[in-house]
């Protein structure tokens, strides 16, 4: 054999160990690939076969213990519910011209009582009414409510022997469209008043009262405010009855206002006896400059002639709540 033909043997050689080579060496790669998928694969398969084969079920002694923690939270809310809703005013239905009855029959219960405390007038907050004018139909029974928690709270005042009741405030959402139909209109002009053609004009008294009700999932606010004159211990005796009453009041401001000084000595009561004080240009009585000069315990700060009656204006939210018509808790958010 020739040289020639010797090269061309080895090249030929050559060639065919590269076309059987690489392919087996591709496949052997490709065989390692899988049986690794492959492993992969089976501990997945085994370790879902494990989830699968567990009992995922409580076991009956803890479905029943479940159960009576389930039954004990709801007897809780139930206790709960009747606590803050023992004596609440629910609004009740009625005619525009029996509230108008109830109202007088209410209003002026209220002024007997009052020993002379509240003024003949007062309409503790239902000017409008007092006129004689009829509410809107719509409008009854939230002034029902109204009308029966502004009683609630005259009382409170009454029995705490207030000296004087300026005046009650309530949040007026009144129609503003609402045919006020005069008591005192005659039977000619009460014919016209249905149309809306005869209507009495009442100015309402300034309320300071913002108009707004807050309404949530369960529960329903209104405010009102009492604006009586009384001394520190009556004052006390006020905020306690309206703690512990049967309304869920909660009071949100108080607001005191002293027609004299907390601070007074004997002696200061003629009001001649005074200078200028020159930084101020102020009134000053010579016995409270005199006693400047005295220590902390000779001068009096408390007693008969320091406890006087102050004007005093509380603010508070009464809180309706009507959750107790939704026995189950889990329908309170719907």
């Amino acid at each position: 054999m020739n040289l020639k033909k010797k090269i061309l043997f080895v090249v030929l050689l050559l060639m065919f160990a590269a076309l059987i080579g690489v392919p087996a060496f591709l496949m052997i790669q490709g065989i390692k690939q899988f049986n690794g998928a492959k492993n992969e694969l089976g501990g997945s398969v085994n370790q879902l076969l494990v989830f699968y084969k567990k009992n995922p079920f409580p076991s009956e002694d803890n479905i029943k213990a479940e159960k009576d923690n389930l039954l004990a939270i709801q007897s809780w809310f139930e206790k709960l519910v009747d606590i803050v809703t023992a004596g609440q005013i629910e609004r009740r239905d009625s005619t525009p011209s029996s509230f108008l009855t109830k109202y007088n029959e209410i209003r002026y219960k209220i002024i007997n009582k009052s020993n002379k405390s509240i003024d003949a007038d007062s309409s503790f907050g239902f000017a409008r009414y007092a006129e004689g004018s009829l509410p809107v139909a719509v409008d009854v029974p939230r002034l029902m409510q109204q009308m029966l928690i502004t009683e609630r709270l005259a009382t409170i005042l009454i029995d705490s022997s207030v000296k004087k009741i300026n005046k009650i405030e309530r949040d007026e959402f009144d129609s503003t469209s609402s045919a006020t139909a005069s008591t005192r209109t005659t039977s000619t002009s009460r014919r016209g008043g249905r149309r809306g053609s005869s209507t009495t004009t009442v100015k309402k008294k300034e309320n300071n009262i913002k108009p707004i009700r807050i309404k949530a999932d369960a529960y329903e606010i209104q405010s009102f405010a009492l604006e009586f004159v009384a001394k520190e211990g009556v004052i006390l005796d006020v905020l306690n009855r309206l703690a512990k009453d049967d309304l869920f009041i909660v009071v949100t401001g108080v607001e005191f206002t002293k027609d004299v000084a907390d601070l007074k000595m004997p002696g200061v009561d003629l009001p001649e006896d005074s200078e200028k004080s020159e930084s101020e240009g102020d009134v000053v009585p010579k016995e409270i400059v005199k006693s400047l000069e005295k220590t902390r315990e000779q001068r009096r700060v408390s007693g008969p002639n320091v406890d006087t009656a102050m004007t005093v204006r509380v603010d508070l939210d009464v809180y309706t709540f009507f959750i107790h018509k939704v026995k189950d808790p889990a329908r309170i958010s719907e």
